[in-house]
């Protein structure tokens, strides 16, 4: 007893250094535990990042300079990282280095909340469930930008509390670069200052526009434009998308914890009420706060409201890792209501529900690829195929992450327009549920294509020109969250 006694009193424990080392050992035994999951669209700002690195440009295609990827800090980092480990460790390279940030962003969840809560018991919670929720935990190990992202959110947040406006602008900066929707939470910040400070507000303003400024006449220089090639193929591409879709995978992330919206809409209604009651409960709690703590908490609220209305594709679950530590401070701010002798119970089992149920619902419904086996097939599909391959072959591939990262030197010619601006004079030819022209194939002429069968079926499988002129080169049928689905390679007849 002694012991303990000891340990709880020894003031070591409240050093910011020992905190951020032990919340980097929690990170880094979840991930190891789980183990490296790349995401497909993660090797597509890898292979920027190995031609930036051996001095092809800052391009996906050689020779083409195109914009294709929404993240360029991310990028030029893991290129500069890249000489130093070499471009093959490159998706190795962005784990490691997300555990490093997502350390960092651990005991920043929970530092800002023992600010806001005032009770160690709910940062330590709000801390972990940040660390150990199942969705988070899936995104973290993908190699994506997302824990840089929040890293800076998170750090912007920390400053504009200090009215540190050098700082601020800083890390807004670095959360623009990192990924262009940072405008939604720099402009909450931006606002909430000009309210308690303009003259603070408006140097934070200039500061932030200053040090961005020098990418942006790089990119209209370099690429003819600074906004994202992806940005204008992906609005082009996903317009015939339901005008609710947005709306109803942010309901079902914020009522279930998850992303999968084939579980019951009572269910996702149900939780989607709680959360929000709880919410605005948590908010009623906090209201006497410093005003500079709102510009964080209502962040999730206007990307809910932003995002229903442009109703983008958010399919991806690594635009909603972000919103977690605004919600989940808000959802901790509830329990200040009771007595104090039942908060640390009720805390206990808001982290428990917050943990459990999304875990719960991911086994009984598993509507997800949280294994990546999409990926692991491109991957052996890539290895047993690119001998038959011409090196500088024109591949067509929908997925163009691994397959770009597998045929280094391939031009790769994606139907959506990603990387490839070509491929926009044909989207028109698309019906819903369309992915692939098939007057692209006939005037594009590609040497390969690498596709599922969703992608192939509507337009190319099965129809007689298509099998005239392609042979097919490779197959394999696996099973993605209870679908069987083909993975097709063909090759151009000669």
């Amino acid at each position: 007893m002694s012991v303990v006694l000891h340990i709880n009193q020894w003031r070591g424990w409240r050093q910011p250094g020992l905190q951020i080392l032990l919340a980097l050992a929690a990170v880094t035994l979840v991930q190891v535990c789980y183990g490296l999951r790349t995401f497909d669209d993660a090797y597509i700002t890898y292979r920027y990042a190995r031609n930036l690195s051996q001095g092809l440009g800052f391009v996906y295609n050689v020779g083409q300079t195109v914009l294709g990827t929404t993240t360029p800090l991310y990028t030029l980092l893991l290129a500069g990282l890249s000489l130093w480990v070499g471009a093959s460790a490159l998706p190795l390279t962005a784990w490691c280095l997300g555990i490093v940030l997502e350390g960092l962003n651990f005991w920043l969840v929970g530092r800002i909340a023992q600010d806001l809560l005032g009770d160690w018991r709910a940062a330590v919670l709000a801390a972990l469930v940040y660390l150990l929720q199942p969705l988070h935990i899936n995104v973290a190990s993908g190699g994506m930008e997302t824990a840089l992202f929040t890293a800076c959110l998170l750090l912007l947040y920390r400053s504009f509390r200090a009215r540190r406006s050098g700082a601020a602008a800083l890390w807004a900066a670095l959360a623009f670069l990192t990924r262009p929707d940072a405008v939604l939470a720099i402009g909450l910040v931006f606002l909430f200052w000009l309210w308690l400070d303009w003259r603070a507000a408006l140097r934070f303003g200039v500061a932030a526009s200053l040090m961005v400024l020098p990418w942006l006449v790089f990119a209209m220089v370099y690429f003819g434009s600074p906004i994202p090639h992806s940005i204008i193929a992906k609005s082009a591409a996903y317009a015939h998308l339901p005008p609710t879709q947005a709306l109803l995978f942010l309901l079902t992330f914020f009522g279930t914890g998850t992303l999968d919206i084939q579980l019951p809409v009572g269910v996702i209604l149900i939780g989607g009420a709680a959360c929000g009651l709880l919410s605005i409960l948590g908010a009623t709690k906090l209201r006497r706060l410093d005003p500079t703590v709102w510009a964080s908490l209502a962040y999730p609220l206007l990307y809910l409201l932003t995002m229903s209305v442009i109703n983008p594709a958010l399919w991806f679950p690594w635009y909603f890792i972000p919103l977690m530590p605004g919600a989940l401070w808000l959802l901790f701010g509830a329990p200040l209501a009771l007595p104090p002798r039942l908060r640390g119970p009720a805390w206990l089992a808001l982290a428990l529900a917050l943990v459990g149920l999304p875990l719960a619902a991911q086994q009984i419904s598993p509507h997800w690829d949280s294994h990546r086996i999409r990926e692991q097939t491109y991957l052996r599909a890539c290895a047993e195929v690119q001998d038959q391959l011409s090196p500088r072959a024109r591949v067509l591939a929908p997925d163009i992450g691994v397959v770009g990262w597998c045929l280094a030197d391939a031009l790769i010619l994606d139907p959506i327009g990603l990387v490839s601006p070509e491929a926009l004079a044909y989207l028109p030819d698309l019906g819903s549920g369309e992915w692939v022209s098939a007057r692209l194939v006939r005037e594009q002429q590609p040497d390969a294509i690498f596709g599922l069968d969703f992608y192939l079926q509507p337009t190319l499988l099965g129809r007689p020109w298509f099998e005239a002129q392609y042979r097919p080169l490779w197959q394999q049928r696996f099973t993605i969250s209870e679908e069987i689905r083909t993975l097709y390679v063909f090759a151009r007849s000669p």
